[in-house]
């Protein structure tokens, strides 16, 4: 496991430094943030290395064509419905923006299942 530094020079910025990161490590590579986070790993440069999965913990989703205005998934439909769109969404009712303080387990065990279907796949 591997920590990225995050910056927050930018969200360009800060994408570029997790590409640079992701560049250095053999093998596939699971990204996983939360909050702001998420907006980086978005933008990640996807030839930077063998990306395998994005991991968003309460994090943004961004689509190219709105990348100005991120709003959390909670409060905006349209984000939450590309979420949906991708492999797996998971919800824990009632649970906070800190979720991952809150619920380690359940934050722990999505980004080792994202990790096992690369292996798998």
């Amino acid at each position: 496991m591997v920590a990225a530094a995050n910056p927050l020079r930018g969200l360009a910025a800060d994408a570029a430094t997790v590409s640079d990161l992701v560049s250095t490590v053999d093998g596939p590579v699971v990204l996983a943030r939360h909050s702001y986070g998420g907006a980086v790993i978005s933008d990640v440069d996807a030839d930077a290395g063998d990306l395998a999965g994005l991991v968003y913990v309460a994090g943004f989703l961004l689509v190219p064509v709105r990348r100005a205005a991120p709003k959390p998934p909670g409060r905006a439909p349209a984000l939450h419905g590309q979420a949906r769109r991708q492999h797996r969404t998971i919800e824990i009712p009632g649970a906070s923006h800190a979720i991952s303080v809150a619920h380690p387990e359940a934050t722990a065990h999505l980004i080792l299942e994202a990790a096992a279907l690369r292996v798998t796949a």
